[in-house]
């Protein structure tokens, strides 16, 4: 299977009906995701889902019979975006948008470093390899109208040695790596770190808008019919 099979959109569940009138609930209060559906449409409201994100994670990735791993982490990040949505109140005139993101070397899932030795160690792992960051989104109204898919994306590293090493170190002091899955961020100076993607650029960010924007079509144009 080439790249561009294995980074395609798959949709768990497509059964999101909405009237066109609904507003933006952001399940999230990361200023990135924030700014980016604000490209969109202000969301009237943003809540942090409340659950463990990495002890769900890890049952979810131990229930799926699946033996690629790329698949089944993917499975298992939108499911657990999902698993957000479910956390979260919803009025009836609002749509949520919950996204998680992991990256994937090889078999092995890097998650949030706990700290800076971790973080740079991860940020070492990738160095001239390949790896792959998933994106899933639940865009959900209740537990029977909702859409959940994900994306993927192939990410190259160059090496990291020399000034890029240097640069490494100092965005991992900084902190810039905490509270990344990966321990890095594309577009901040990290980016400086690839070599090559494949695929959509906002899922490596962690939040797929184009894909979102097609799933929820009309709602952001104030005067569609």
């Amino acid at each position: 299977m080439n790249i561009e099979e294995r980074i395609k959109t798959c949709y768990l569940n497509k059964s999101l009906i909405f009237s066109g009138n609904e507003k933006i609930h952001l399940g999230s209060s990361s200023p990135r995701r924030i700014q980016m559906i604000s490209q969109l449409k202000e969301p009237v409201r943003c809540t942090s889902p409340s659950l463990e994100e990495d002890t769900i994670l890890k049952e979810l990735q131990t229930s799926i019979d699946e033996k690629d791993p790329l698949v089944k982490n993917s499975i298992a990040t939108a499911l657990l975006a999902r698993a957000k949505a479910e956390t979260i109140p919803v009025k009836e005139e609002e749509i949520l948008i919950t996204a998680d993101t992991t990256v994937l070397l090889e078999d092995q899932i890097l998650g949030k470093p706990k700290n800076q030795k971790e973080a740079l160690k991860m940020l070492l792992s990738l160095s001239g390899r390949i790896h792959y960051v998933t994106t899933g989104v639940c865009l959900y109204k209740n537990k029977e109208n909702y859409d959940n898919f994900y994306l993927s994306a192939a990410v190259k590293f160059r090496k990291l040695e020399g000034v890029l090493l240097d640069t490494a170190k100092r965005y991992v002091k900084e902190g810039k790596a905490q509270d990344k899955a990966g321990a890095y961020g594309i577009q901040e100076e990290a980016g400086l770190f690839v070599e090559w993607i494949w695929g959509d650029y906002n899922t490596i960010v962690g939040f797929p808008l184009g894909e979102i924007y097609q799933s929820l079509g009309g709602l952001f144009h104030e005067n569609s019919c």
